[in-house]
């Protein structure tokens, strides 16, 4: 018996459809086509959860072979990754589904790309009825397939992004020494993220100094012989850290209403000052803060942070390479 004869005997359906709105992807490894095998039994038959456990996504190779989607450059994943929205890029509206019917099996595979902009790949499904019989849907009685297309992911560029800093708290505490002259803050907060406000950072991960540990401390101590102020000594205490996109953060002012948060889809960058009046010492340290920025796409930044004016400014650049 043909194993044509043996899959119209088995199955009425096998077929792959396109479920996303978009067969473009982005190349980043990141953002997912959403692709549905839709399966339906003859009247009498079964599909095993073996087979179905065996269901896959194939390309076919020179040679005629079907191999399964499982390299990185073209991955076939089991579960969509919420993160990353649909590419919309054509605005068709995803397959219906409309000739399933109640008896169709419905098995929605993920597929990313790392292959090169432009790149169209066709994809076909496969399914082993039993140890003897594989049915790949590039041969009849049931010929289906789908092509994604790969999209080069965005190069990064300064204007992708801006840095806003709010205006500080500045406020007044009594000093732990219970020195006469209370201690004065001042703290300042920036929100990092992209200047399209329909852009999103949806990941970010530190590549050199952690989230929420300093990038750049200062201390500072001047000693005066004669003081008309009642105090000789004048110090100061500056530091700058940078935090995670959704890192909980909160500061206030404890003189008034004022508080800021972090703000979704933004990295936050706190900029901390304290002067008092006793002895202390001198010392400066810069660490390098680099971060990997992900957008909802999927498409991946290089983000170097920058300390100046003795922590009081701070500025960015986007680095050449691919995140």
């Amino acid at each position: 018996m043909s194993s044509t004869v043996k899959a119209n005997q088995w199955l009425r359906r096998f077929q792959l459809d396109i479920t996303s709105n978009s067969r473009r992807v982005y190349a980043n490894g990141r953002q997912q086509v959403e692709i549905t095998v839709t399966l339906e039994p003859r009247n009498g038959q079964t599909i095993s959860r073996e087979s179905l456990d065996s269901l896959t996504l194939v390309q076919i190779d020179d040679e005629g072979i079907p191999r399964v989607l499982d390299q990185p450059d073209l991955y076939a994943h089991t579960q969509r990754d919420e993160r990353f929205i649909y590419h919309n890029a054509t605005g068709s509206a995803p397959s219906a589904l409309l000739a399933s019917s109640s008896k169709s099996i419905h098995r929605r595979f993920y597929v990313t790309s790392k292959r090169p902009g432009g790149t169209l790949c066709s994809i076909y499904g496969a399914i082993w009825m039993d140890e003897d019989h594989l049915f790949v849907t590039n041969a009849e009685p049931f010929k289906s397939s789908v092509v994604i297309e790969s999209i080069a992911p965005a190069l990064g560029h300064k204007e992708l992004f801006q840095l806003s800093v709010e205006s500080p708290l500045k406020y007044k505490l009594p000093s732990d020494n219970l020195n006469y002259w209370d201690d004065e803050f001042e703290e300042s907060v920036g929100y990092f993220g992209f200047a399209d406000p329909r852009t999103m950072v949806v990941q970010s991960e530190a590549l050199a100094t952690p989230s929420s540990h300093p990038i750049y401390e200062m201390n500072a101590w001047d000693h005066a012989l004669i003081s008309f102020q009642l105090t000789n000594d004048y110090s100061q205490h500056r530091k700058v850290t940078v935090y995670e996109a959704g890192q909980p953060f909160t500061v206030k002012s404890p003189e008034s209403d004022r508080v800021h948060h972090q703000r979704p889809g933004h990295l936050l960058i706190h900029m901390y000052a304290k002067r008092f009046y006793n002895r202390h010492y001198s010392s400066s340290q810069t660490k390098r803060s680099i971060w990997k920025v992900i957008d909802q796409h999927g498409n991946g930044y290089e983000v170097e942070f920058f300390v100046a004016e003795a922590g009081k400014h701070v500025s960015f650049k986007v680095n050449a390479s691919q995140a």
